[in-house]
């Protein structure tokens, strides 16, 4: 899909989704977060009756993003269980240390998946290989008040990696998600 077709189709996904949203973002808070939040309550939405499986409108919204049509979002193993915890694994591909606004947009919409994550979940890490500055971690660690609640990981691909902690840090249980962003 060329770009405009892209964003069409992303804000009118979105609106499908908002119907099963509970709580759903602010009315202002566009497509990225509305798909955000999708995202975070489909993998950490839990059936009251049964805890340990997906509520109905959590696997609906599943089922919509990672439709063939969509393309939006791959998931190797079905989806079967809610998450206490989501990890998201990103590396830092910009080049010549200068993110172009397309860039910045993908940034910006990475950090409403972590936001969102964090908010649905127990805990979010942020786990980054070859982190510069305007990438997800980067900007994550400039946000004084994200950086008090996401966790990161950060380093080169052959160092040993920094952790920055949360002030929220992670409960020891037995579900998590790992989100792979590109």
């Amino acid at each position: 899909m060329d770009r405009p077709s892209l964003a069409s189709f992303r804000q009118a996904l979105a609106g499908n989704l908002l119907t099963y949203l509970s709580p759903a973002p602010a009315k202002d808070a566009g497509p990225d977060v509305e798909l955000a939040e999708a995202l975070a309550q489909g993998l950490t939405g839990a059936d009251p009756a049964s805890p340990d499986k997906l509520s109905e409108p959590a696997g609906l919204m599943l089922k919509l993003l990672t439709n063939a049509d969509s393309n939006l979002i791959k998931v190797t193993d079905a989806v079967s269980a809610p998450a206490d915890a989501i990890v998201i694994l990103t590396s830092s591909e910009i080049k010549n240390q200068t993110l172009s606004p397309a860039s910045q947009g993908v940034v910006a919409a990475h950090v409403a998946i972590a936001s969102a994550a964090q908010a649905r979940s127990e805990g979010v890490v942020v786990a980054s290989v070859n982190s510069m500055s305007g990438d997800l971690a980067a900007t994550i660690l400039a946000d004084g008040d994200l950086a008090k609640t996401v966790s990161t990981v950060t380093g080169p691909a052959s160092r040993r990696a920094r952790v920055h902690p949360g002030w929220r840090s992670l409960p020891h249980r037995r579900r998590g998600r790992a989100l792979r962003l590109r």
